[in-house]
């Protein structure tokens, strides 16, 4: 409600619910399973949600997350998924090739064109937006205890000033990189 119910947030918020109460009931939660049940709300919710492009977006590249990314992952040397390698660089840049590789027939259909930046912008963007996301709620959590909080406010300002450097420089370098 706060951020408006657009099709992302409320594919998120019923996905994440379905976890909640998954891991309450000991159960081992489904995330196609729970896709499908984000899908029926909203287009119960909303019919015409269907032929939007958020809708279409927002589904083709998490159902791409989760059924490319643990084939791309097994596709590469064991080495290279775990440690830091694998935290900082490899995760990012199998997410950043399956959400890509799942998104580009819905660009293509809409857009005829499908850009490629995005695999070498997220790699660094995609760490990025943990450190922001955290550290926002970090600065919020630790409110009642200034120095905390500002030093995380401080942290979550950085990184997004970060995250604006790279889409700039990415859009003015790579942005163009299309098929």
């Amino acid at each position: 409600l706060v951020t408006g119910g657009s099709v992302s947030v409320v594919r998120a918020f019923v996905m994440a619910s379905i976890l909640v109460v998954g891991v309450a009931r000991e159960a081992r939660p489904d995330t196609l399973n729970s896709l499908a049940a984000a899908a029926t709300v909203l287009l119960v919710w909303r019919p015409t949600a269907l032929f939007e492009v958020g809708f279409q977006l927002s589904f083709a590249a998490v159902t791409a997350l989760v059924t490319l990314t643990p084939h791309l992952s097994h596709a590469l040397p064991a080495s290279w998924r775990y440690g830091a390698l694998g935290a900082w660089i490899t995760a990012p840049a199998i997410a950043s090739v399956a959400a890509t590789l799942g998104t580009a027939p819905v660009l293509l259909v809409h857009f005829g064109r499908a850009a490629l930046g995005g695999l070498i912008l997220n790699l660094p963007a995609i760490p990025l937006t943990g450190i922001t996301l955290g550290s926002g709620i970090g600065t919020v959590v630790c409110a009642p205890i200034p120095v905390l909080a500002e030093t995380f406010g401080a942290l979550a300002s950085f990184s997004a000033w970060l995250l604006v450097q790279i889409s700039t420089v990415g859009a003015n370098t790579v942005g163009g990189a299309a098929v």
